[in-house]
């Protein structure tokens, strides 16, 4: 199998690395507060372990040329920093993650401004400080369910003055530009610097409370 151009790689070894530095931030977080254990510390390894499977999975298969399930895999990723951003808009996060516990859905809940956060709420919060995000939801979002994305990706060329669609179809995805594999490893690396900085808050909050 072929193997990537040099950026595309050097993209996967800085989310490598981001993915290598979520155990031990997990740890700390743990052991943080005399080792007290909070409802919002089983919220923190829920994150820690979603982020890490889903970027090992993400590297895998970048590397095997899948592009049409990598761009589900970044949507899933989104997913979960658009869900763990809930916490910090609610009134109570420890609260809130009792009522998670006890499978209250998030969509369900209110922030605190009486804000249902839905998934287009949370988005749209976050799209205030990053302005990428609603975007990239958006377009992602046509690869977890069957949508138009399916049906063009397979086209290789068209010729409109002898009416000629090629199709190609079979598991990799060859015929994309580098542009479309580095945006997305480089989206799915920021989604966990971002991640990570609320993890880090909240290890300064849990450390400061006792």
């Amino acid at each position: 199998m072929k193997e990537h151009a040099s950026k595309t790689l050097e993209s996967l070894g800085r989310l490598k690395q981001l993915r290598g530095e979520l155990p031990q931030l997990g740890s700390r977080i743990m052991l943080a507060g005399k080792k007290n254990m909070y409802p919002m510390d089983w919220v923190v390894i829920g994150i820690v372990k979603r982020c890490l499977s889903i970027s090992s999975a993400l590297e895998s298969l970048i590397l095997s040329w899948n592009l049409t399930c990598a761009r589900a895999l970044l949507r899933m990723q989104l997913d979960t920093m658009i869900r763990f951003s809930a916490f910090w808009l609610s009134d109570d996060p420890n609260q809130m993650a009792r009522e998670v516990m006890d499978g209250k859905q998030i969509n369900k809940m209110k922030d605190q401004d009486g804000k249902v956060m839905t998934d287009a709420y949370l988005t749209r919060k976050l799209g205030e400080d990053f302005v990428w995000v609603p975007r990239v939801y958006n377009y992602t979002s046509g690869y977890i369910h069957f949508s138009e994305r399916h049906l063009f990706d397979p086209i290789w060329n068209t010729n409109d003055e002898e009416r000629i669609v090629k199709f190609v179809i079979n598991e990799y995805d060859h015929k994309f530009p580098e542009s479309s594999w580095t945006d997305l490893v480089d989206c799915a690396s920021e989604c966990l610097v971002i991640i990570k900085v609320w993890l880090e808050d909240y290890l300064k909050e849990k450390t400061n409370n006792v």
